[in-house]
């Protein structure tokens, strides 16, 4: 069991008079003063995981299961979208701290014979706006109906992410309606949808690195989940 030190007066004033069982070794930026009672000393250790006061209620993701853009803990509606040919479909994803995912969903409701969906993730680029790739993961076939899953290994660290699709055809996906979904990218007056997604033309085929400029906002259908390890 550990407590973390959290005091406004300066620190070396107050072990002096307060703290006398002190054990620093090899003092690193960033670390915290940590009561470890096992040792029964105050010793510097690395800051809580996913940093110090990280309590996001996204910390907590269960292992087996999908995850995709959900904002609030919330039970939301299932939906379906028609995916339209040769457009890209960026769905928004923030992940709290670093955790290893092992495959990446998607669902076909309506299948298209021929059809493929390709399937990958995005880092942000800073701007609430998909930068670089970070993973493409290859494609599904959307020709049949079901779950259609691809085994990755990606560990993705703490930050905003966008998992993204796109299709040579125009399958029917199964998904969660964008109520309740996380937004980042926001409203701007209080009766409109929020915008969760990124979706513009681009043709099928390799995901580009960085993701295209100039893709318009929108709100769709949650299509794309991962799964955490």
């Amino acid at each position: 069991m550990s407590e973390v030190l959290a005091h406004k007066k300066p620190l070396k004033h107050e072990l002096g008079r307060h703290i006398k069982d002190v054990l620093i070794s090899a003092p690193a930026d960033g670390e915290v003063l940590t009561y470890v009672s096992a040792d029964g000393k105050w010793e510097n250790r690395p800051p809580p995981a996913g940093g110090a006061g990280e309590l996001s209620w996204t910390h907590y993701r269960k292992g087996g299961y999908g995850y995709g853009c959900h904002s609030v803990p919330a039970r939301g509606s299932v939906s379906t979208l028609s995916l339209n040919a040769d457009y890209l479909y960026a769905f928004a994803f923030y992940n709290p701290v670093s955790t290893l995912f092992d495959r990446i969903i998607i669902y076909v409701q309506t299948p298209v014979a021929g059809a493929l969906v390709r399937l990958g993730i995005y880092g942000d680029n800073g701007s609430v706006y998909p930068g670089n790739l970070v993973l493409d993961a290859g494609t599904v076939d959307a020709s049949t109906v079901g779950v259609k899953e691809i085994l990755i290994s990606q560990t993705l660290g703490a930050g905003l992410y966008w998992l993204v699709c796109l299709s040579n055809a125009a399958p029917t996906l199964g998904g969660q309606t964008g109520v309740n979904q996380y937004a980042p990218i926001g409203v701007w007056n209080p009766y409109t949808l929020p915008r969760n997604a990124y979706i513009g033309g681009y043709t099928f085929g390799a995901l580009p690195n960085p993701f295209p400029p100039g893709i318009t906002y929108g709100f769709a259908a949650v299509l794309v989940l991962i799964e955490k390890a």
